[in-house]
């Protein structure tokens, strides 16, 4: 099954149960991709499916937070039907060289593109 049909359509669970969801506000393939991933995939941040590259509307590469010029990779964190909010984490190293969580939030609809990401390693995914 591809990936759109998975996440942008019929939607198939292993294991688990899809929580029902009200009337969305939030329409489009995008915002769908991260509501199928929430409610009804077993959802965990450490699972390959929750590590993402996005690109903005507008813009023709990926988001880059941490100014070091490549892509950043977030994990899905929360996200809500009743106003297309999608919180989003993502490590960033710190001067001293540990590293840090920081959170970035938006509306899901201002996403053109998806990728996520196995094992945080760049080189491989598939695209939504």
């Amino acid at each position: 099954m591809s990936l759109y049909a998975e996440f942008c359509g019929s939607v198939k669970t292993t294991g688990s149960s899809c929580k029902k969801s009200s009337k969305s506000n939030c329409e489009g393939c995008i915002c769908n991709y991260f509501r199928d991933i929430f409610n009804c995939l077993p959802f965990n941040n450490s699972n390959g499916l929750t590590q993402f590259v996005i690109v903005l509307k507008g813009t023709s590469e990926p988001l880059d937070l941490t100014g070091a010029s490549s892509p950043t990779l977030f994990r899905l964190v929360n996200f809500s039907d009743k106003n297309c909010c999608l919180a989003l984490s993502y490590e960033v190293t710190l001067d001293t060289g540990a590293t840090a969580t920081r959170n970035f939030i938006l509306d899901c609809s201002d996403i053109a593109g998806v990728t996520y990401v196995n094992d945080g390693d760049l080189g491989t995914g598939n695209s939504i």
